[in-house]
């Protein structure tokens, strides 16, 4: 899927206002008020998008430009706590597409022989990693301690799920 190009930061800014993860209008726009809140929740995917100039766009990528100029090219946004609508700018970063989708919820395990046995796994770059063990809590912090040391290579935290 190719992305749109994004406006300027510069523009954004101009129309829209910031306040704690949100955006909200600077300006009346045919149903649009100023201070309205912008943009609405994707059912489906759990983001919100924004329609600027008749078209559609991340409010996650737009308040990342409005603070840090635009997105480089390969690059994707991470929301940290694995919240999608969670877009304070304290909880978005950049990242390659291996870490983006190594940060997802999910205990990472798979069940042997009936429960038994407990198959660790986790992807990075291409490839999947798996190691097995008599217990899911040593399954869960080998997947643990993996993603960890691959986000500490990158400068990076990568922060444990919290598992309902």
């Amino acid at each position: 899927m190719k992305l749109n190009q994004y406006p300027s930061q510069e523009y954004l800014n101009s129309i829209l206002e910031y306040r704690d993860g949100k955006l909200y209008w600077k300006q009346t726009k045919s149903n649009k008020k100023i201070g309205d809140r912008a943009g609405c929740l994707h059912r489906q995917t759990g983001y919100r998008r924004i329609i600027i100039d008749y078209a559609s766009y991340l409010e996650h990528r737009i308040i990342w430009i409005m603070f840090n100029g635009d997105i480089p090219s390969g690059m994707e946004m991470d929301h940290m706590n694995r919240i999608r609508d969670d877009n304070r700018i304290e909880n978005l970063r950049l990242v390659n597409k291996s870490l983006n989708q190594m940060n997802c919820n999910g205990k990472n395990l798979n069940t042997i022989n009936g429960k038994k046995k407990f198959r660790g796994h986790y992807t990075y770059q291409g490839k999947t990693i798996t190691k097995t063990f008599y217990t899911e809590q040593e399954a869960i912090e080998w997947v643990n301690e993996k993603k960890s040391e691959i986000f500490q290579e990158w400068g990076l935290t990568w922060t444990i799920p919290v598992i309902e």
